[in-house]
């Protein structure tokens, strides 16, 4: 048995456990299930939601269209500028002061002011995960590119290289773990600013469905949404490792 099965099988007993533990609390009075729900209660109001057509095509449409434009386009711009910024010196000097600076404010704080620029519609949501998601990826993959392989870079100039095709065969090779650690991190972070979005301006949506649900009590509806958001980001992150690991098949040593 791989270790990594190993690990998985670990992971998931102690989810049971954690689970049973929490069932047969709810169910023997030592946790109040009005005010911490229960495994039982959380699943079957899971299942009712994903049943409903219009937590589909309403609720689950409205956040999944912003998150993913707003990702998307984080993605571009931070593996686009962080490239910029790690080759080239000047571009770094000029633009790391703002880009701190942005990373270091606090992102929930603006969202008011986003909703005097945008509104309520799309394009808040987009900009709003795209706050959220593209620090993540324009800092590792400007340090990603500025850690490139020296030996290398040296060695390909010395055969005749131009700056153009070290980039191409060297340099972007080699940050590609580090571009594509930030994009698996960029994710989660994502899925984060898309719902407190929605719960701040939004009447539709997932976070929308949270915020309502926190307010009128729906205990059982709530963790279920956070089981739902968990196990999305979870997947997706899943989903990118493994073609991480794909992309990076060749730095591991043929062991068979």
């Amino acid at each position: 048995m791989s270790a990594s099965v190993v690990a998985a099988t670990r992971g998931a007993g102690v989810i049971v456990v954690l689970l049973a533990g929490w069932q047969w609390a709810a169910g023997t009075g030592r946790v109040d299930p009005e005010f911490a729900s229960s495994p039982a209660r959380i699943g079957t109001t899971l299942w009712h939601l994903l049943s409903t057509s219009s937590f589909w095509t309403v609720q689950l449409r409205a956040t999944a269209g912003g998150f993913a434009a707003g990702w998307s386009l984080a993605v571009v711009v931070g593996i686009v500028l962080g490239v910029a910024m790690g080759l080239v010196g000047p571009i770094r000097d000029t633009l790391e002061p703002l880009v701190m600076g942005f990373y270091a404010t606090p992102h929930i704080a603006l969202v008011p002011l986003l909703i005097v620029w945008f509104g309520f519609g799309f394009q808040y949501k987009l900009v709003v995960v795209f706050i959220a998601s593209v620090f993540w990826v324009l800092l590792n993959t400007i340090a990603a590119v500025r850690e490139a392989d020296e030996g290398l870079v040296r060695m390909s100039r010395a055969f005749g290289a131009t700056r153009r095709q070290v980039i191409a065969t060297v340099v972007l090779p080699g940050a590609r773990s580090g571009i594509l650690v930030g994009v698996r991190l960029s994710v989660s972070h994502g899925i984060i600013g898309a719902v407190i979005g929605e719960m701040f301006s939004s009447h539709q949506g997932v976070g929308f469905l949270v915020s309502e649900s926190a307010q009128l009590g729906l205990i059982d509806r709530l963790l279920a949404l956070v089981v739902l958001l968990a196990a999305v980001g979870t997947g997706t992150n899943a989903a990118l490792a493994a073609l991480q690991d794909r992309l990076e098949r060749w730095r591991r040593p043929d062991t068979g």
